[in-house]
């Protein structure tokens, strides 16, 4: 679409005689003008689809969607009173840019699964002048990382070699060991917790899903079990999911917002001028970076098969893994250099996979961590659901020796219920994005034509708690999920997304699935959990939902 300049308004700030005030109030007017003309065009296109919340210049709708006063704020719930408010499709501004938000079923499917080719990318900075403001390894995470990826060819490769891994029942099974003695680990932990004495799940959860997660993404024991509060990783880590959706850096929100002509400013003062959220996660990320970097010379000295390529860096000579980390030499990472390039056949380089081990670091720690303490909070609060799930542990787990098998755990149809239970009312992903990358028309939810660079918000909680789906959707009824029942008959299966939909939903679910599994059984054939008195069990969401302060439980050893 092309934008014209009125013409008049310039004239007046070109013309002789005029006073510099006046000149400088037209400019300014001018600028307004024609910055705004996206969102004035968007208002026009979508007229049909309600406008959520108050719209103001410049800003649009971010003091209302971000945290700008520390008090955080949480979007799937802000979006769950909207839905209500002005139906299941609306838009709302970030910047003058429109997103149009939908927790319409038919239109997530259209979007995620009928014309997935027009939407193959999830929203996030489309400009390189919005990614200047970013470090430099968030700027290859938005570049070149499987998630954030809007690169189709690029994203079919990485996808592919996700697929290979995490698809594959041997892979899995050769990780499955790991879990299984990572869960014992943590069982025989909370063995020691003494009688009436209160531990935090929710962290100790974190601790074993980081040892999961380092040891088979990069190859390395973080030991974060053993020593939570010594493992550089394990601070790391929960640096980065300490900060808010725009990663602790204001600059981000006011790339949004700048015309173009400013952004080089704002890139300077963002380097001069680091918060001190920014000066932290840069250092987080840059010890993850360093990890990755490490193990990735060792592969490839044992492998020799991933080329430098134009972009990557020279490796650094002689390093090693510090003595606090051993390298086992099998790990996600090594399997991606092992990997190729869908496009060219050509291996993947350097830095196309380094940002993959981040990724997959970041979204198997905390998510699965939240999953397994909202699991255990919510049995302490629905006891007949507990003693159905201990009833099924102790009765496929009678006369067999240690842990089941990847197959064998096809049979806990209850536990499998009770997880998708969990995920569906208080799922840490509650909500996912997607770009279009071209001009496409739509079908359903009255949103006309979506151009191409607009964003859609899924808003799979809304989905979730919306009882045209699910009939008392704030009741824990794992029986939803158990075919045969009454329950199971009742509800629209469709509607469940805790891990997005279409092609490009999370790659690793059945990964991170079999791993909470390994976990609960472990521990409820050893205990059960009572939700701690005076404990408050609170929920915000940051980068995913999690407890405010924890989960405190009381351990209760069984007989």
């Amino acid at each position: 679409m092309e934008y014209v300049i009125p013409c008049g308004a310039l004239g007046i700030a070109l013309a002789p005689g005029v006073s510099i005030a006046v000149k400088l109030a037209t400019l300014a007017g001018l600028a307004t003008v024609v910055t705004h003309i996206p969102m004035v065009a968007a208002m026009w296109r979508h007229r049909t689809v309600p406008t959520a919340g108050r719209p103001l210049p410049f800003v649009g709708n971010m003091l209302e969607i971000f945290d700008v006063r520390g008090d955080g704020v949480d979007l799937h719930l802000l979006y769950d009173e909207w839905a209500k408010e002005y139906g299941p499709v609306f838009k709302l501004f970030i910047g003058t840019r429109c997103v149009i938000v939908a927790a319409d079923l038919d239109l997530v499917r259209e979007v995620t699964l009928r014309k997935f080719s027009a939407f193959n990318a999830r929203a996030g900075p489309s400009k390189d002048s919005e990614t200047k403001v970013l470090g430099e390894q968030e700027r290859k995470q938005a570049k070149y990382s499987i998630f954030n990826t809007k690169n189709p060819m690029l994203w079919k490769g990485l996808r592919s070699n996700a697929n290979a891994i995490f698809h594959s029942v041997d892979k899995m099974a050769g990780f499955a060991p790991l879990m299984k003695s990572t869960a014992d680990e943590l069982a025989d932990r909370l063995a020691l917790v003494k009688e009436g004495e209160s531990v935090d799940i929710w962290r100790l959860f974190g601790d074993m899903t980081l040892d999961v997660i380092g040891s088979t993404v990069f190859g390395v024991r973080f030991n974060s079990i053993h020593s939570p509060e010594g493992a550089e990783a394990v601070k790391a880590a929960r640096t980065i999911f300490k900060y808010n959706i725009l990663g602790g850096n204001p600059y981000v929100m006011a790339a949004f917002v700048c015309p173009s002509f400013l952004q080089p400013a704002l890139k300077t003062l963002s380097e001069r001028y680091p918060t001190k959220a920014m000066r932290e996660l840069s250092e987080a990320r840059g010890l993850i970076h360093e990890i990755s970097e490490q193990v990735y010379n060792l592969a490839t000295a044992e492998e020799d098969n991933a080329p430098a390529g134009p972009n990557d860096a020279e490796p650094a000579a002689g390093k090693k893994l510090s003595d606090s980390y051993h390298y086992n030499g099998n790990s996600f990472l090594k399997l991606f250099i092992e990997g190729r390039n869908r496009d060219t056949g050509a291996p993947l380089q350097k830095h196309e996979i380094l940002p993959q081990a981040f990724i997959f670091l970041l979204a198997g720690y905390e998510t699965t961590a939240n999953t397994l303490g909202s699991t255990i909070y919510m049995l302490t609060q629905n006891k007949e659901a507990e003693e159905k799930l201990i009833e099924e542990i102790d009765r496929l787990g009678k006369g067999k020796p240690g842990l089941p098998s990847i197959e064998e755990l096809k049979d806990y149809k209850f536990l499998d219920a009770v997880l998708n239970e969990v995920l569906r009312i208080m799922g840490p992903a509650p909500l996912f994005t997607r770009e279009a990358l071209k001009d496409v028309d739509m079908s359903h939810g009255g949103v006309g034509r979506i151009v191409k660079g607009t964003s859609v918000h899924i808003a799979s909680h809304s989905l979730h708690m919306n009882p045209k789906h699910w009939p008392e959707p704030r009741r824990f009824l794992p029986e939803r999920f158990v075919e045969g029942t009454k329950a199971y008959a009742a509800q629209n299966h469709k509607a469940w997304m805790p891990f997005g939909s279409g092609p490009r939903m999370c790659v690793a679910s059945g990964f991170a699935l079999v791993e909470a599994k390994l976990a609960l059984i472990t521990l409820y054939r050893r205990f059960r959990f009572e939700h701690a008195p005076g404990h408050k069990f609170v929920t915000k969401m940051i980068l995913t939902v999690g407890p405010v302060d924890g989960i405190q439980v009381l351990v209760k050893k069984r007989e």
